[in-house]
This record gives structure tokens, sequence and C-alpha cells, in this order.
């Protein structure tokens, strides 16, 4: 082989070696990219939610001409799960029990379940002691959740972010 030939073939070689270590680079950035995707957006977590919140349901006049009631109790949430319970001490009916994980975007679709209170609350009115349940569709920040009732009666659900020495509050309204 001719000097002149090695000269050919040497920059063919570099040009192929950058050409493979630009593909191998853009192959590992599109993996990474993949991965980061795939994982729900990488850094963020669920548990970026964890901690005491409070929760307003605020459900107005049904269709049916059921009244509108508030309920406001607290919710904790550990390993991006939501666990809370209402009820009202001295009472054997009209309990709510929520429970239901947030992703790491902070959207979340929340089961309650529970039994109806007094009449005249609850959609259709059915007898006190009834088990119902619905879903909520909230979107968590880092200090808020907002969302909606899913099912049946319009009910709007507000959940904000406890700070230490926040004490617990409930308000009883009817179930």
């Amino acid at each position: 082989m001719t000097e002149q030939e090695r000269r050919k073939i040497a920059p063919n070689k570099i040009r192929n070696l950058i050409n493979r270590r630009q593909f191998w680079t853009f192959a590992a950035a599109a993996t990474t990219a993949a991965t980061v995707i795939l994982s729900g957006g990488g850094a963020l977590s669920a548990t970026q939610f964890d901690g005491r919140w409070t929760l307003t349901l605020r459900c107005s006049k049904a269709p049916d001409g059921s009244r509108g009631y508030t309920v406001i109790f607290g919710v904790n949430i550990n390993d991006g799960t939501v666990v809370g319970d209402y009820v009202v001490p001295g009472q054997n009916e009209g309990h709510f029990h929520l429970d239901g994980p947030i992703r790491p975007d902070g959207s979340a679709y929340l089961h309650m379940t529970g039994e109806t209170g007094k009449s005249g609350f609850s959609y259709l009115n059915p007898k006190p002691g009834t088990p119902f349940d619905f879903d909520l569709d909230v979107r968590f920040t880092a200090s808020q959740g907002k969302g909606r009732r899913v099912q049946l009666r319009p009910c709007d659900a507000t959940f904000s972010r406890r700070k230490a020495g926040d004490v617990d509050k409930m308000i009883a309204g009817p179930p």
C-alpha cells in the first residue's frame, strides 16, 4: 500500500470513528431521555406531596333537589398515597373514607366510600346509613390540590397543605 493510499484511508477511519462516537453519544442520550420520560419525569416523585393536608369538599345543590353541603377534614399523604376519614363523633352514620395514589406529576384519581348522613343532603335522597362511593379527579401542586367529583352531583375538592403547628380541624356539615 502506498503512502498516498494510506493518507486516503486515515481520514476515512477518523471520520468513521467520529461518526461512531457521535452515534453512541446520541444513543446514550436517547436512552437516558426515554428512561426519564417512561419513569414519570425523573426527579419528580409522588412522595413530594407527603404530609398532612386539609380537604374541603363542597357539594352544591344537586339536580334532584338534594341540598348542598361542605365538609372539612384532615387527610394524610404517605409515600404518595392519600388516606383520610371524615367521622362525626357520636354519630353512627354519615362518614367518608378517602384513599388513592398520587402520580409523580400531581394527578390523582381518588376513591371516596362511606355511608350517607341526614336525609335531604344525599343525591336521590336515600335513607341515612346507605353505602355510597364516588371518585375525585384531583391535581396536586406543592401546596394545594384542586379537583372535582366525577359521578352524579357537582362537588369541588380543595386540598391545602398544613403547616407545622396547624391544628386538626373538622367542620361537621351533613355528609
